[in-house]
Order: structure tokens, then C-alpha cells, then sequence
């Protein structure tokens, strides 16, 4: 397994122009594996309730989920939702799992609410997207690497 490193860095929540910004602030590193061979998808560690486990980073997917395997294995909470979401095969799930402590990098956050992924089976244990990484710019480098910016 291949390991990179995603440094992570804030922006800020309000507009701004870019003469208005000042220096980027990095505000942690994240090891990048490659999930697998000859493939573009890379991995992030992330803790789900003191527990460490391997997301898919999807900085082009929509929604964070996680897998039932991690789910039933974890013992997460589980609930219906108003939301949906689908696979590339149809699958649809309207239930999440609740994530008392989720941390990526220096970031947390008490209480996620995560939806469940659609496919019944998942190597990994789960995909981290945009809903959670939205307030921040995650950018992978040639020396893959990825940074998180505050201004």
C-alpha cells in the first residue's frame, strides 16, 4: 500500500476577494493510501469513536456514509432519514448512523449524523465527502499531498 500525505487546511467562512486573503494556514496532515492497485482512490484515516478506520476521500462525492459492516461493527445507532441516497446500481438507503465522535485530522465533529452506504458489502468503511469537507480546501498535490487553507 502506497502512503501519501493530505495536509489540511481551513477556509474561512465569509467571502472574500482574493486580495483581501492572507497566507493559507495549514491545519493538518492525513495520510493518503491507495486504496487499491493500478486506481485513483485513495484512502484517509478518520477515528469514529476512538476507533481508527480507512474512508474513501471523494472530494467530488456529495454525501459522507458509512458501510453496514462498520456500522454493525462499531455498534452505531441507526435511524430512518428523510434523505436518500443511491449507488451507481439503483440501491437506495433511507437510514443514517450517528458518530458520537468523528475526527479527520484536527477536525471533529460530536454527533455526525452519517447516512448508511447503499451496498450491502464495502472494503472500506466508509466515503468521507462533501457535506464534511465543504468549509475547508482539500487539494492533492503532485507529491500527493492535500491541503486544508484557512485565510
Amino acid at each position: 500500500m502506497r502512503n501519501m500525505l493530505l495536509p489540511i487546511l481551513l477556509l474561512a467562512a465569509t467571502t472574500a476577494h482574493a486580495q483581501d486573503c492572507g497566507p493559507a494556514k495549514l491545519l493538518a496532515s492525513v495520510p493518503l493510501h491507495s486504496a487499491e492497485p493500478e486506481s485513483n482512490i485513495r484512502t484517509v484515516p478518520v477515528s469514529l469513536n476512538g476507533t481508527t478506520r480507512h474512508m474513501i476521500l471523494d472530494t467530488g462525492g456529495a454525501i459522507t456514509q458509512l458501510s453496514r459492516d462498520t456500522i454493525e461493527e462499531l455498534q452505531l445507532p441507526v435511524r430512518d432519514s428523510g434523505a436518500r441516497v443511491y449507488d451507481i446500481n439503483g440501491r437506495v438507503s433511507r437510514r443514517f448512523a450517528v458518530v458520537g465522535d468523528f475526527t479527520f485530522g484536527h477536525l471533529n465533529r460530536k454527533d455526525a449524523a452519517l447516512m448508511v452506504w447503499p451496498e450491502p458489502k464495502r472494503p472500506y468503511a466508509g466515503e468521507l465527502a462533501q457535506d464534511m469537507l465543504q468549509p475547508y480546501d482539500v487539494d492533492r498535490s503532485e507529491e500527493h499531498t492535500s491541503e486544508l487553507q484557512s485565510h
